[in-house]
């Protein structure tokens, strides 16, 4: 499991790192799956949910992490980590509340009522590997003068 701090404007870093192949990730890291997740309420919206999804992005919902984060049915954990390390997740940890914080040279973190990652982490094995973005927050919609 990744935990992606800033949120920004758009998440744009974490899109890119982790949602194209833009930064050699299947190279960087061979057998791990990864799934960039997003707001739950993206995927009510018509069209833009096939949209997400045809870009390989999931929810960020519990229900969706514990699948993503568990083995396939027909695969046994034995054979996962025989033959590699499996799936993994990236969470932009502040959510939509940080990208509001979001502006050019300031890095706020919203985590006080964030912390069912780590809970997830846990119960399913996982591993928590810290991600920081440089220039994340330079990256706004409006100038905010």
């Amino acid at each position: 499991m990744t935990g992606y701090h800033p949120h920004g404007f758009v998440s744009l870093g974490a899109f890119g790192n982790f949602g194209t192949e833009g930064t050699g990730f299947e190279t960087k890291f061979p057998g791990i799956t990864n799934s960039l997740l997003t707001l739950n309420a993206n995927f009510r919206v018509p069209l833009y949910k096939e949209y997400l999804q045809a870009l390989g992005l999931a929810s960020v919902s519990r229900r969706s992490c514990e699948a993503l984060l568990h083995t396939l049915p027909w695969q046994s954990k034995l054979m996962i980590r025989k033959n590699g390390p499996g799936s993994a997740i990236t969470i932009v940890i502040g959510g939509a509340e940080e990208s509001l914080h979001a502006r050019p040279g300031v890095m706020e973190l919203v985590l006080k009522k964030r912390h069912g990652f780590i809970r997830i982490a846990i119960e399913s094995g996982s591993l928590v590997v810290p991600v920081l973005s440089f220039g994340e927050n330079g990256i706004a919609p409006l100038d905010n003068r």
